[in-house]
């Protein structure tokens, strides 16, 4: 996925949330390439504060999930007796 752009008025606050997330652990620095890459997707809390996020559409395409059917009440109740 392409990088996202992000509005001049907010890198300030963005560089300062990343660079705080960054301190406390939450978030790794990457300096070589991964196998995947999601974009980073930032908003503006009503409060002015900016939240970081990620955009995980492509990401919940490519997982790929296994399935467990619930059994229907028909399958089970010969089984009981």
């Amino acid at each position: 996925m392409p990088p996202r752009h992000v509005p001049v008025a907010v890198k300030g606050k963005l560089r300062e949330k990343l660079y705080r997330l960054e301190s406390l652990g939450v978030l790794e620095q990457e300096d070589k390439a991964t196998q995947w890459v999601s974009s980073m997707v930032e908003t503006q809390k009503p409060s002015g504060k900016v939240r970081v996020r990620i955009d995980t559409q492509l990401l919940n395409q490519a997982l790929k999930r296994r399935h467990y059917p619930l059994p229907v009440i028909e399958d089970i109740l010969p089984e009981l007796s």
